[in-house]
């Protein structure tokens, strides 16, 4: 980075002198990520241009985009965990539950070289904030590789902007961001059938010895 840390904390606590947000902004660095948080969505887009003209070498998030409901299906058609799952009994994606008894979410890989995943989620009639950080959550850990490689949730930061409607079929899109040892960066989007963003996340999944969370065949 150009600039230290202590100096984007005061660049963007100065661009933002006098609004109540700014007194609450929080800046954390953990190896090359770097995050920003403000009490006030609104306050993003401000950040952002501060970011990119005073730091050119620090690299932002690209936003995940939406996916339409046919290309959501057909990534689903890819989902690792029909193969093989490592937690089958998950309420968000496990393949041994039934609709109604979970959300029985399948993100799989879109095709598209972008690394993204993508999958439907029919919303029930008792959605609420709860399913919706459900629905983000192991999307999430799939698009960070969690087939294959047993992961178990480190942390989650998650923004519900609106619930979704209940009845219809939002889109969650998700991406790994970084990755490094054993510790993988992931992005998760929900959006409505049109295209309306309603909820974010952003977690860290941490990997782990398979013989810790399942036993070994043959035990």
């Amino acid at each position: 980075m150009t600039k230290s840390l202590d100096s984007l904390a005061a660049g963007i606590r100065s661009t933002l002198r006098g609004e109540d947000e700014a007194r609450s902004s929080g800046i954390s660095r953990e190896g090359q990520q770097v995050e920003v948080r403000f009490k006030a969505s609104s306050n993003r887009d401000k950040a952002r241009s501060l970011l990119e003209s005073n730091f050119p070498d620090l690299t932002l998030r690209a936003d995940l985009g939406i996916y339409p409901d046919a290309e959501a299906r057909d990534a689903e058609l890819r989902y690792e965990g029909l193969l093989d799952h490592p937690f089958p009994t998950c309420v968000v994606c496990g393949t041994q539950r039934e609709p109604g008894d979970a959300l029985c979410l399948r993100p799989g890989p879109v095709g598209d070289d972008t690394g993204r995943y993508a999958c439907t989620w029919y919303v029930p009639d008792d959605v609420d904030a709860t399913l919706v950080w459900a629905a983000l959550d192991c999307p999430g850990g799939w698009a960070a590789g969690v087939a294959g490689r047993p992961m178990v949730l480190g942390t989650m930061t998650a923004v519900v902007r609106d619930l979704p409607q209940p009845g219809t079929t939002a889109v969650v899109t998700s991406l790994q961001t970084a990755a490094q040892g054993r510790r993988h960066w992931s992005a998760t989007t929900l959006h409505s059938p049109a295209g309306l963003l309603l909820a974010h996340a952003e977690a860290v999944w941490v990997a782990v010895d398979p013989a810790a969370v399942r036993p070994a065949s043959g035990r």
